[in-house]
């Protein structure tokens, strides 16, 4: 009783998951011995293993006897060991996409004795480097499954070293995570193999239960197919529980007539969802937790334990085809106090419908998610993609509530939509051409219900909307909001629950396109459609931008080819020709890290054909310090690349930067009509501080040209101080203690130096103040969501400081909002050729 109530103040804490919590007191009701007696009845304790994936919460957890272990874990394989009297022997994580880590996990994993119980559980990914040697290590613990574990997966263990997997589990990335459940016992194990099939009306119209590989010739028919086993898991009876026709009293007598404890097989056929109060609470008492989401002929199984809870429980809307649950039960392991026998293995939730297209992006331009990605089982382009038609937008929503997943993402055309999004109700409302617009969040867990209503009844009819609940959003959804909604479509927002996933791809005034909903426990909630829009080929017709002005507009959206501004402008665009005669007679000097080094490549090429290729001019981060280029008459007439010696991503000496002035001093004398440009490579502030400092203290006769300058330094602060990597080549700034705070003020502290020098060599009549200057942001560069605030924390950064300096001379461009406009023109966080050329057009 202790152990019981101790679990649900837990459960109600967060500090066991909901599933836990439901299961681990019945395991213990049924299982708990005395620890004086467990020797004697030969090691029989319950134990439990859950783990999760990346996308699923990203936890291993532990349970044996009284309770959680104690066992500190982190990203890998958490393996550990048992003894007889369920006391912890030993645990060790394993990062093992590490060779050394993968070793030492074999190693351990080997030195284990023969028979001694083993517990593995997996956190975040460890798909990718995951050796043989490693799976083998885990197949001597009776892991016989692992060959199964796919990308951001999750894997669960109750083996034996030495021995057969008595529980084991792997969960594909967002099915939730992976739980397994047993009774560990020197004696031997027996059980009883179940696999169920169920379909609905429109999805096959059968259901099928199978024992240990056979299937039972029963009659079935439209509703409720039941069997019944005794608790040793002998077969009891069979019934066929019509509640359509005849109603629910039946099931609800045979239901109460069985003892606790007691294993229950259903299978729906047709048409299950008629059911009374009383039913819906007596098929809660064998473990339904999906049962409110039943809809008119759903295909639904559930294998349970009376009084205790489910071993496997699936379901599936109308038209999502049949669906499959696995799970084994096993009768009593010794006398354990004449108790009532046990759980010998359960897995719950458990489905075999395998990876699904509502988590695949199309891996290539060009290409879209089918209409019905959301209903199909399957990866990969030609399953789940189709060449994109012009005037059709494809649209994927995924939902998960707190317990199963936590997330709320958008796909547009096949790719995912870089927005961060929070808790509760998360709106991404489109254009009239089907392109995203800003997305808004509103915390409907505690408050934001107005907001919301505000927000949506401000959309003009007829707005298409994407929608998807994240972590909990029923807490202060209140009915004005619930009615906002389903005056977008949402016609099953009234079924959202607590921590419930939600997806819905509706019209403002109309209709849902796509629409889905589940509670708790039952995984993603996914939508998709396609939308026939129309193109917008205006764009030659609108006026042009002001761009020479503090703030250049650069917030929109791609369509059509067409870079869209919100503004409703649009830019003078320069061919290569006009740049050169604008660029004419002027030197360009360009400082920053990787993204501002593809710039200027794109600039020179864009002047001169292949000006600068990186590898043939050592034009890559890290291998050079300054490159040099003047150009004439479309074509490179000088050309230098240099890597100085001495001259490092740490704060530069007074040797270096009298090497970087000797080398900008080599350039020959300007001629007319050339254009030069020098590219600095600066990782920080200070190194562009010396770059200013350089180029101003030449003495060159090209500081008599028209000059402008470009700095963009962000991202290796970001890297180093707010994502703490361990490449940092500043230790001060990726050391733990430094907090974020601290860190940009250091990283404002160095940079107004350069903002204030740019403030007077950028001035009119000051060798800049004709072309003028820019500070940019760091270039959008498709980060996870979890890492967006970072970025937009050091990019509030650059815009605070510039902000009192701003003027038409001294401009900010801000790359990032840019970029997000065109978010697939960026490769592995750089901003692509047709990127870069945009940037410059600004």
């Amino acid at each position: 009783r202790q152990v019981s109530r101790r679990a649900s103040f837990a459960g109600m804490m967060d500090m066991w998951r909901p599933l836990a919590a439901r299961m681990w007191p019945a395991l213990l009701a049924m299982a708990l011995v005395p620890p004086q007696a467990r020797g004697a009845l030969g090691a029989q304790f319950p134990a439990m293993v859950r783990s999760a994936g990346h996308d699923n919460g990203s936890f291993p957890e532990f349970y044996a006897a009284d309770g959680r272990l104690d066992v500190v874990t982190s990203w890998g394989f958490t393996v550990v060991t048992l003894a007889d009297n369920a006391s912890l022997m030993d645990a060790q994580t394993f990062r093992t996409d590490h060779p050394d880590q993968a070793k030492a996990m074999v190693k351990f994993i080997d030195h284990i004795s023969e028979g001694n119980f083993v517990m593995i559980a997996s956190k975040g990914d460890v798909y990718h480097g995951l050796a043989d040697r490693v799976k083998e290590a885990i197949r001597s613990c009776g892991g016989e499954s692992i060959d199964e574990l796919t990308f951001r997966g999750a894997y669960a263990l109750l083996g034996r070293k030495g021995g057969e997997a008595l529980a084991e589990q792997v969960s594909e990335q967002g099915d939730g995570p992976a739980v397994v459940a047993s009774v560990y016992g020197r004696g031997g194990v027996a059980g009883v193999d179940i696999l169920v099939q169920s379909a609905g009306f429109s999805d096959g119209n059968f259901a099928k239960i199978f024992l240990n590989g056979d299937e039972l010739g029963l009659s079935t028919g439209r509703g409720w197919n039941a069997v019944f086993l005794r608790p040793d898991g002998a077969f009891l009876a069979s019934h066929v529980f019509d509640t359509y026709k005849n109603g629910s009293a039946e099931l609800v007598a045979a239901i109460d007539a069985l003892e606790a404890g007691s294993p229950v097989i259903f299978a729906v056929q047709d048409d299950g969802s008629t059911l009374s109060d009383g039913a819906r609470a007596a098929l809660t008492s064998c473990g339904g937790t999906l049962l409110q989401n039943l809809d008119w002929r759903s295909s639904y199984a559930l294998v349970g334990i009376k009084g205790a809870g489910a071993m496997a429980e699936a379901m599936a809307a109308p038209g999502e085809g049949a669906i499959n649950v696995t799970t084994r039960y096993g009768g009593p392991i010794g006398s354990f106090l004449d108790m009532a026998p046990v759980i010998t293995t359960t897995t719950i939730t458990t489905t075999t419908l395998g990876p699904h297209c509502g988590f695949y992006e199309c891996s290539m331009t060009g290409l879209v998610h089918r209409e019905d990605a959301a209903l199909i089982t399957g990866s990969g382009d030609e399953t789940c993609c189709e060449e994109a038609t012009l005037g059709v937008v494809s649209l994927v929503v995924r939902s998960a509530g707190f317990s199963d997943g936590n997330v709320a993402e958008f796909y547009f055309n096949g790719q995912q939509v870089q927005v961060s999004t929070g808790r509760g109700i998360n709106i991404l409302p489109l254009r009239a051409d089907g392109t995203p617009q800003r997305l808004e969040s509103f915390d409907t867990c505690k408050a934001g219900a107005e907001e919301l209503v505000a927000f949506l009844d401000a959309l003009p009819a007829g707005t298409h909307v994407v929608i998807a609940a994240r972590d909990e959003a029923t807490g202060n959804l209140t009915d004005e909001a619930r009615a906002a909604i389903e005056a977008c479509g949402g016609s099953l927002i009234g079924n959202l629950t607590y921590r419930g996933a939600y997806a819905l791809i509706g019209e403002k005034g109309g209709t849902a396109l796509a629409e889905r909903v589940l509670p708790e426990g039952a995984g993603y909630a996914m939508a998709s459609a396609h939308l026939q829009i129309e193109a917008d080929v205006s764009a030659a017709s609108k006026p042009k931008c002001p761009a020479r002005v503090a703030y250049p507009p650069v917030s929109g959206w791609m369509s059509n080819g067409q870079f869209e501004l919100d503004e409703g402008c649009r830019y003078s665009l320069f061919e290569p020709s006009g740049a050169a005669m604008c660029l004419a007679g002027s030197w360009m000097v360009v400082i920053g890290g990787s993204n501002t080094v593809l710039m200027a490549i794109r600039l020179a090429n864009m002047l001169a054909p292949e000006a600068i290729q990186p590898v043939r001019d050592g034009a890559t981060m890290g291998g050079f310090t300054v490159v040099d280029v003047i150009i004439e008459g479309g074509s490179k007439v000088y050309g230098v690349a240099r890597k100085l010696e001495g001259c490092s991503a740490l704060r530069q000496d007074q040797a270096c930067k009298a090497a970087i002035a000797d080398l900008v001093a080599e350039a020959p004398m300007p001629a007319e009509g050339a254009t030069r440009i020098t590219l600095f490579s600066a990782q920080f502030w200070d190194h562009a501080l010396t770059a200013m400092e350089t180029t101003e203290a030449s003495g060159h006769s090209w500081l008599s040209t028209e000059m402008a300058f470009l700095v963009q330094v962000s991202a290796w602060d970001i890297y180093c101080a707010g994502m703490k990597v361990s490449w940092c080549p500043r230790k001060e700034l990726n050391d733990a203690s430094l907090s974020m705070q601290d860190a940009l003020a250091q990283f404002k502290a160095d940079m107004d130096p350069v903002l204030a020098k740019l403030e007077d060599v950028c001035a009119p009549g000051q060798p800049a103040g004709q072309l003028g200057c820019v500070v940019g942001t760091t270039t959008f560069q498709n980060p996870a969501p979890s890492r967006i605030p970072i970025y937009a924390a050091y990019n509030d950064a650059i815009r605070e400081a510039i902000a009192p300096k701003a003027s038409d001379t001294l401009r900010l461009v801000d790359f990032w909002v840019m970029g997000q406009a065109m978010p697939d023109e960026n490769i592995l966080g750089h901003g692509s050729p047709a990127l870069n050329l945009w940037n410059w057009q600004v």
